[in-house]
């Protein structure tokens, strides 16, 4: 009887051990950060966008199938640029928030003197619209923010490699 005793207590604590391990995994699995598209558009869906800083701003309208400069920009387009960059932007991910208080933009480069405004439309509808900063503490990453989002993400990539507003770098 007694040594019956003994497998229930073992029983009881192993089953108790085993229910306090998955409860710790599943709160563990509520911090964990999940990659999400930054945006939701595919890139034939885009007939316009345009790339601002403080000082230059540069857009792109596309004609038939060709990528033509807005006005008052002229040249050639460098199509295939064009289309690695909006490869890129549909491609891109996108971490949990890293910040939400608007005091700290400027420590990501996210203020409208330190970012690069980037906007996408798909005939009259917008498609999306990003503020990207430079981060300074990764190599390999980026933070953007939305404007109708307060919070800062980190992007799966250095994304303001791809982002320059004058138009002699998209030219052929």
């Amino acid at each position: 009887m007694t040594n019956q005793i003994h497998w229930r207590r073992y029983l009881i604590i192993i089953l108790v051990t085993i229910l306090v391990l998955l409860i710790v995994e599943n709160r563990q699995k509520q911090f964990e950060s999940k990659e999400v598209p930054v945006f939701d558009f595919d890139k034939e869906a885009v007939t316009f966008f345009q790339i601002q800083s403080a000082t230059d701003t540069v857009g792109f309208i596309r004609e038939d199938t060709l990528w033509v400069f807005q006005e008052p920009d002229t040249g050639k387009v460098d199509q295939e640029r064009v289309e690695q960059f909006l490869e890129t932007i549909v491609n891109l991910t996108r971490g949990s928030f890293i910040a939400s208080n608007p005091d700290f933009y400027s420590e990501y480069n996210l203020t409208d003197e330190k970012a690069y405004y980037v906007i996408f439309q798909g005939g009259d509808k917008i498609l999306g619209k990003i503020f990207v900063g430079y981060s300074a503490s990764s190599q390999v990453k980026d933070n953007i923010r939305y404007p109708e989002d307060p919070h800062v993400y980190q992007v799966n990539l250095k994304l303001t490699r791809f982002l320059n507003p004058s138009a002699s770098y998209w030219r052929e």
